[in-house]
């Protein structure tokens, strides 16, 4: 504050304070009250009798009718533009509305460019898992080995034969082994070859669909160019009119004048889209495809056991729940790992291969030789490492 400003003032500021009571109309709201408290604490011997109590509180009701002067004063002064910006309350408004949009813009810019970095990483990479996907390779693999924990131990029970007298209760089986193999393996087959055929089918839709657009564009832009006839105008013998129409047709003369070399840029222009597209199609199929599995899974689990399930079991075996319930979660993971990009493999040895217990575990007994791959082991793609380990029944000894 300006001092002599502040003199003229402290001259004006008089009142006639006696008491700790009377002071209290002068003190601001909210401000004064700490100082207030401080003096009442305060031991007035410390001032060696320079001020008496009485003449303590008019001194400070005195300063506070000054402060209060002060304010009127910059008030009245109104702010100081070397620091403080004075605009319309209106554009302030704008101001704050554009800056949140502008922030929203921002947050959705980063959003998309973190989505398209984390596509760009995970595209065609199953090194790299999208943990925001709950039907990651990872996760399918623990709900393969789910499955062979529960449903097929259920569907295994359910095609058991009746033990009959003091029969062992730990009876390999292999019939039903082999059943439940042929029944994992069959779904597999049938999700691989359908998920190819809907990708081919959506890649041409989405195609056909692209292809359309641009011949429409093209349409259009033919029906607005002039033609031959009308660009000569009432020119019957065909002479250029002006100087930039002789160098027109003496470019078009140039080119071969029978189009052929603007056809051919076309063309080629139509090639390097036509590869560009065919990059987004792939990419816009199989997210759809994948995106739809959970949908698309229910319904080929429907149709596989009503019409893949009787060629494996027949008979009254073929409808029991535990049989139904075992292949429908075996479409579902098998739908699963065909979605992934690349698809994920399931493998079994066959009869007479050597045991790979880095790969499959024992089931019943151990040996070197392989009887039954019961379980097929789960790799992330073909020639990729193991997600899942399989089961096999070895041969037995001597045999």
């Amino acid at each position: 504050m300006a001092g002599s400003g502040a003199k003229n003032f402290l001259n004006y500021a008089e009142c006639t304070v006696k008491t700790q009571d009377d002071i209290l109309p002068f003190i601001p709201e909210s401000t004064g009250y700490s100082l207030l408290k401080f003096l009442e604490a305060t031991d007035k011997s410390v001032f060696n009798d320079q001020f008496t109590e009485e003449s303590m509180w008019n001194e400070f009701a005195r300063l506070q009718i000054f402060d209060q002067h002060m304010i009127l004063e910059r008030k009245a002064r109104g702010p100081d533009l070397n620091r403080n910006v004075v605009i319309d309350k209106d554009d302030f408004n704008k101001m704050q509305e554009e800056i949140v949009k502008k922030t929203e813009e921002v947050e959705e810019l980063s959003t998309r460019l973190s989505r398209f970095a984390s596509n760009q990483l995970t595209e065609g990479n199953p090194n790299i898992a999208d943990l925001s996907d709950a039907h990651r390779p990872t996760k399918v693999g623990e709900m393969f080995g789910q499955l062979y924990d529960d449903e097929w131990s259920e569907a295994f029970e359910a095609l058991k034969p009746p033990q009959e007298g003091e029969e062992e209760e730990d009876e390999v089986c292999v019939d039903v082994l082999m059943t439940l193999q042929k029944i994992v393996m069959k779904a597999f087959e049938y999700c691989s070859k359908e998920v190819e055929s809907q990708m081919k089918r959506l890649e041409k839709d989405i195609a056909v669909a692209v292809e359309i657009k641009i011949q429409e564009k093209k349409d259009e832009t033919e029906a607005k160019e002039p033609s031959p006839e009308s660009a000569k105008g009432d020119n019957k013998e065909g002479r250029p009119e002006n100087a930039d129409q002789a160098k027109d047709q003496s470019t078009m003369q140039e080119g071969g004048g029978d189009g052929k070399g603007e056809k051919q840029a076309e063309e080629g222009m139509k090639g390097q889209v036509n590869q560009r597209l065919k990059h987004y199609v792939e990419k816009q199929a199989k997210e759809m495809i994948k995106g739809l599995a959970s949908f698309s899974s229910k319904n080929a689990a429907d149709v596989f056991v009503s019409e893949q399930l009787p060629t494996i079991i027949q008979g009254e075996k073929c409808n029991e729940k535990r049989v139904i319930a075992y292949s429908k979660k075996c479409i579902e993971l098998c739908w699963y790992m065909s979605v992934q990009d690349p698809p994920m493999i399931l493998v079994a040895l066959a009869d007479g291969d050597k045991m790979n217990t880095e790969q499959y575990s024992y089931h019943y007994r151990k040996g070197k030789v392989v009887e039954l791959c019961l379980w097929p082991a789960l790799f992330l793609h073909t020639g990729g490492p193991l997600v899942a380990k399989g089961h096999a029944l070895p041969k037995e000894k001597g045999k």
